[in-house]
């Protein structure tokens, strides 16, 4: 799929993860290919968790992130 319209299409689900987590996460991020990101964007957003518990992050990203 092309980069511009995977973004327009998990637009509305990033606006919602930011709202519960307070942050918009990056596909670049983690190990995973565009369709297992947004039914794990998804998943993470309907069960309230954060998408590292759903997929790989790359090690150099794993950082604890602050809560405003």
């Amino acid at each position: 799929m092309d980069d511009r319209i995977f973004k327009d299409s998990i637009k509305t689900f990033n606006i919602e993860y930011k709202k519960i987590f307070g942050y918009i996460p990056c596909i670049e991020n983690y190990s995973c290919g565009q369709n297992e990101y947004r039914n794990a964007l998804m998943r993470a957003i309907q069960e309230k968790k954060e998408l590292s518990e759903y997929l790989t992050v790359y090690e150099h990203e794993v950082v604890k992130r602050r809560k405003r």
